[in-house]
């Protein structure tokens, strides 16, 4: 339930593709496609007790997902600088000469 309210646009083609079943839980709204008048509910009206929803599921999604997203990506670094000794070696090569370039500009 979306709370919408007042007359569906006419000339919009977007809402052209809707059947009145989309506009269920707004008893307010009007126009075409329903066939009801307005301030009428449309059918049965969905009851949430008074209560916001908390969006606990996509945030519990996102704690989840964090943990699994740190692992991957510091595997995906460290796992390569860990076994090959070459990468490794020009890894660490590559920060010695940037940390040269900078400090030697300041001094």
């Amino acid at each position: 339930m979306n709370r919408l309210s007042g007359v569906i646009p006419q000339g919009a083609p977007n809402y052209k593709g809707f059947s009145p079943l989309s506009f269920i839980g707004n008893p307010e709204l009007c126009g075409a496609p329903l066939t009801d008048g307005c301030g009428k509910p449309k059918g049965p009206i969905p009851e949430n007790d008074g209560e916001e929803d908390s969006g606990w599921i996509d945030i519990r999604w996102l704690y989840l997902g964090m943990p699994w997203g740190f692992v991957v990506g510091f595997w995906a670094i460290l796992a390569p600088l860990a076994f090959k000794r070459a990468w490794r070696y020009a890894y660490f090569q590559f920060l010695d000469e940037m940390k040269y370039r900078l400090v030697g500009r300041f001094l």
